[in-house]
C-alpha cells in the first residue's frame, strides 16, 4: 500500500513535469506570414518526438482485432467485449472533453472512448477525399481517431504520405499512435505548428489512486496553418531558405518530422513494457512513471544514446574531425536541438535526422544516416 501510494506521488509530479516537457513541438521561425519576402525568422528553436507496432502483442495486453473486414464506419472489426461499459462509451458519444475524471474498467472499453470522441468530431459536411484519407489512416495504422477538420485535399494527401512511408519504414508504430488531429491550437506554452504529445486524457476520479488512467498519444496541427495550404507552403520556404529546415522539405517531411518523435516515444514505450497500451493501472504505472522519466530534459536517455554512438561513428569510423555542433548542423539547423534555457533536445536531432532521411533518401547527410541506422539497431534489439 505505502509502495502503491509512494508511487502514485511520484507519478503526479511527474505528469505536472510531463504536461510541459513532454510537448514535442515544431516550431517554425515565423508566426504570422504576410509574404514570403526577406522576412527575417522571430522564434528561437524549440523543444521536442513512434509508429504502428507489428509485433506480437504480450500475453496480457488487449489489442482491438483487426483482422476482420471494416464496419459501415471504415473502421477495423472488433470483436465487442461483455466487459466493455456501454454507459461509459455513449456518455463520451454525446459530449466532447478535453480531459475527464471517471472510473474506467479496462483497455477496450478505453479505446471505445477515444474513438467515440473521435466521432463526435466528425462534421460529414467536409471534403470527401479527406474524410477518405481519415478512414484511411484509422483503419491502414490502427489509430483511434484522424480528424484533418477543413485541410485541403493536398495537404490531406501530404499526411498520408508521410504516414505511409513511416509505418512502412517503422512497422513498430503500427497501433501506437492513438490521434492525428487539427485543432486551432496545438499548445498555449509556446507557438508551435504541429507537435507530438502523450497526454492523459481520463484519470480516476476516486480521491484514493490516480488509477486507472487512459492516455492519449497524438500528434496535433494547427488549424491557421494546415487549413491554408498556401500559408504553410511559405512558412516552410522561409524556414528551408534560412537553413532551418533542410533542402528539400515540404508539408509530408514536416509531419514525417513529428511521426520521428512518436517513433522514439514508441521504442521507449517497448523499452518500458508498456506497448502500445492506452489503459494506465496498478499493473503498470511504474512502467508508465519510466516513460515518463526518459522523456524529460535532463534525462533523454535513449536519443542522447543515439546521437552519441552516432556521433562517434561519424569521428572514429569516417574520420571526420568536426564538433557535435558541426555534426548536427550538417543535418540542419534545427538539428541542433538548442533550446531557450540552453539545454539541447537530442530528441530534435533525431527527428530532424529522420525527416533528412525522408527528403533525400540513400543521400542523405551522413549524420543523418548514421542515425538512422542507430535507430534500426536498437528496434532489432526489442525484437
Amino acid at each position: 500500500m505505502k509502495k502503491k501510494a509512494i508511487a502514485a506521488a511520484v507519478t503526479i509530479l511527474i505528469l505536472i513535469c510531463v504536461s510541459v516537457i513532454l510537448v514535442f513541438k515544431l516550431r517554425p521561425h515565423t508566426e504570422e506570414l504576410p509574404d514570403v519576402k526577406d522576412r527575417p525568422y522571430t522564434e528561437e528553436p524549440a523543444d521536442d518526438e513512434e509508429r504502428p507496432n507489428t509485433e506480437e502483442p504480450a500475453d496480457d495486453e488487449e489489442r482491438p482485432n483487426t483482422e476482420e473486414p471494416a464496419d459501415d464506419e471504415g473502421r477495423p472489426y472488433t470483436e465487442e467485449s461483455s466487459d466493455v461499459d456501454e454507459e461509459l462509451v455513449h456518455k463520451f458519444s454525446t459530449e466532447l472533453y478535453d480531459s475527464a475524471e471517471v472510473y474506467v474498467p479496462n483497455e477496450e472499453t478505453a479505446r471505445r472512448l477515444l474513438r467515440a470522441q473521435g466521432e463526435l468530431l466528425r462534421d460529414e459536411d467536409r471534403d470527401e477525399h479527406v474524410m477518405e484519407v481519415e478512414r484511411y489512416l484509422e483503419t491502414t495504422y490502427d489509430m483511434e481517431s484522424v480528424y484533418l477538420k477543413d485541410m485541403e485535399p493536398e495537404i490531406a494527401d501530404a499526411v498520408k504520405d508521410a504516414c505511409d512511408h513511416m509505418y512502412g519504414r517503422y512497422p513498430i508504430l503500427n497501433g501506437y499512435l492513438t490521434n492525428i488531429t487539427v485543432k486551432d491550437e496545438v499548445t498555449e506554452e509556446i507557438s508551435a505548428i504541429s507537435l507530438f504529445e502523450t497526454e492523459t486524457f481520463i484519470m480516476n476520479d476516486s480521491y484514493e489512486d490516480i488509477y486507472p488512467m487512459v492516455i492519449r498519444k497524438q500528434i496535433l496541427l494547427r488549424a491557421k496553418d494546415f487549413e491554408n495550404g498556401r500559408r504553410l507552403q511559405n512558412m516552410i520556404k522561409i524556414n528551408v531558405r534560412d537553413g532551418y529546415w533542410t533542402e528539400g522539405t515540404d508539408v509530408s517531411a514536416v509531419i514525417v518530422h513529428e511521426l520521428g518523435h512518436a517513433l522514439i516515444s514508441c521504442i521507449i514505450s517497448d523499452q518500458c513494457g508498456l506497448g502500445n497500451t492506452v489503459y494506465i493501472d496498478g499493473d503498470n504505472a511504474d512502467a508508465y512513471s519510466e516513460y515518463n522519466m526518459q522523456q524529460l530534459s535532463d534525462r533523454q536517455d535513449l536519443v542522447k544514446d543515439l546521437c552519441n554512438r552516432a556521433y562517434d561513428r561519424y569521428r572514429n569510423e569516417y574520420g571526420k574531425d568536426g564538433s557535435y555542433e558541426d555534426f548536427c548542423k550538417e543535418i540542419s539547423d534545427y538539428a541542433q536541438g538548442l533550446q531557450d534555457d540552453g539545454g539541447i533536445s537530442y530528441d530534435e536531432t533525431v527527428a530532424e535526422a529522420i525527416s533528412n532521411g525522408y527528403v533525400h533518401g540513400d543521400d542523405c547527410v551522413l549524420p543523418a544516416a548514421l542515425i538512422l541506422e542507430e535507430i534500426d539497431r536498437t528496434i532489432g534489439e526489442l525484437q
